[in-house]
């Protein structure tokens, strides 16, 4: 596998933005995820509760109970109801906001997704964007036009549509379409596959495309290592030109692809009231004739004026105290700058901005300013990462603070004080630091010195007399 970076993917969609060669965004299910969208693995433990008793589950085997084949027992009204039920009740996460927001600056021609959610459809609309949409399960055939860009198309079918496939034999019903589909979409075009697990045939397809000339980027989810099959087919293939990102969840990395391409924070997340007040400037006046009516535009226009400059530009009002307005107006700063990657640029300013919070010294303003150092150490060299993650666990103590300071003295071989940021980590949470040490390769000269076994055992024999 070749390592790709963040930046290059940035470089190529501006560098595609005036071309007719725009990248494709291919979406699984991790993208959907922080909606509320369960993932495979607890759709079929949820499938495993609710139809436990049902005859067709009962009479699988234990190692037969995977998401298909438990799929494959319920019939399509129970199937729809429960797919359903979690698309009527997810949020839209804001991977989807920033990648929506892609799209109407024009640096994206193609979304494909194995999903059966509207999420992407819903974050459009935000932007009033209302894409061309195609559904392979319904085609037998493509369409002798063109390919829509900044279409939206579902390879799975949508949970709207005729179809939804989950089974191995529904599967196949588009294993026709899809390949001369893919292909002709795919000339030129960078790929970004994002939340994909790539376990079903919709990998052979993308694989078989061969070479990707203006390249491929697989987003890994975190530090986790694709399967076997994707690695395979796709990422230990020689001159195939196919990369692998780690380090990110979908949602982060479309945040920081979103910074990196140089687009401000969008209006809905930063200034909400002046994207409503966009929206509703679209809207058209009550005709005159109907005068009892007319005018209420109007007055939600001037509230939503008076929202912006209450809440965007800090002017105050008698109900709300300028140390309210202060506070709100830094956390949004902060935040901006957070997502935006701009830390030191605006060194300056966040040093200031810090001098502030401590003197306000409010709860959520001082975490606010906390995850920012955190973030920021991430962006500096390890001595560099120790000073900014100092700052952020003196403005706000937390576990995941002492645990960072914890790994980055240990890449430093510095025992004694390792040592003593894993002990303050246990105490803080003893079950999130024992999941991240188990884990991280930071800690593997140290794993088995006698004093951090010690430590550890003394910490799980707390934890079980607290039980």
């Amino acid at each position: 596998m070749t390592e790709g970076h963040i930046e290059d993917i940035a470089y190529l969609l501006k560098d595609a933005k005036n071309s007719k060669n725009k990248p494709i965004i291919f979406l699984g299910a991790g993208m959907s995820a922080a909606g509320n969208i369960p993932l495979a693995e607890d759709i079929s433990n949820d499938i495993l509760s609710k139809f436990k008793n049902k005859p067709a589950i009962k009479r699988l085997k234990k190692e037969d109970r995977t998401y298909a084949k438990l799929m494959s027992c319920l019939n399509t009204t129970e199937r729809n109801d429960l797919l359903n039920n979690y698309i009527e009740k997810a949020k839209i996460n804001v991977g989807y906001i920033y990648l929506a927001h892609l799209i109407k600056e024009g640096y994206v021609d193609y979304v494909l997704t194995v999903n059966f959610d509207n999420l992407i459809l819903r974050a459009m609309a935000m932007y009033n964007l209302f894409p061309p949409i195609y559904d392979l399960s319904i085609l037998k055939e493509l369409p002798t036009s063109h390919i829509e860009t900044q279409s939206v198309t579902y390879l799975h079918g949508t949970h709207r549509g005729l179809w939804m496939l989950n089974t191995d034999n529904e599967l196949k019903k588009i294993s026709k379409i899809c390949s001369p589909f893919l292909n002709r979409i795919a000339e030129r075009r960078t790929w970004i596959v994002i939340g994909y697990s790539g376990e079903d045939k919709i990998l052979d397809e993308i694989a078989d495309l061969g070479s990707f000339t203006n390249d491929l980027y697989w987003i890994g989810y975190k530090d986790n290592e694709p399967s076997q099959r994707v690695q395979e087919r796709l990422l230990d293939l020689p001159n195939n030109n196919s990369y692998l990102i780690k380090g990110y969840d979908a949602d982060l990395f479309m945040l920081r692809l979103h910074s990196e391409v140089g687009l401000q924070t969008p209006d809905i997340l930063y200034k909400p009231f002046t994207s409503l007040q966009n929206t509703i400037n679209s809207i058209v006046e009550i005709s005159d004739e109907h005068k009892n009516a007319k005018g209420q535009l109007e007055i939600t226009k001037r509230h939503i004026k008076d929202a912006i400059r209450l809440y965007e530009e800090g002017a105050s009002r008698r109900s709300y105290t300028t140390k309210e307005v202060n506070i709100d107006l830094l956390i949004k700063e902060i935040i901006k700058y957070r997502t935006e990657s701009s830390f030191d640029q605006n060194a300056g300013r966040i040093e200031e901005i810090r001098k502030e919070v401590e003197e306000i010294n409010d709860k959520l303003l001082n975490a606010t300013l906390a995850n920012l150092y955190f973030e920021w150490s991430f962006e500096q060299n390890i001595k560099k990462a120790i000073e900014k993650t100092l700052i952020a666990d003196k403005l706000y103590s937390y576990w995941t603070y002492s645990y960072r300071l914890a790994n980055l003295h240990a890449l430093l071989l510095n025992k004694t004080k390792a040592l003593k940021y894993l002990e303050t980590s246990l105490e803080r949470d003893y079950k999130e630091t024992i999941r991240n040490f188990n884990k991280h390769s930071e800690w593997d000269s140290l794993r088995n010195d006698p004093d951090f076994i010690a430590l550890i055992k003394e910490y799980e024999e707390k934890e079980n007399q607290s039980k």
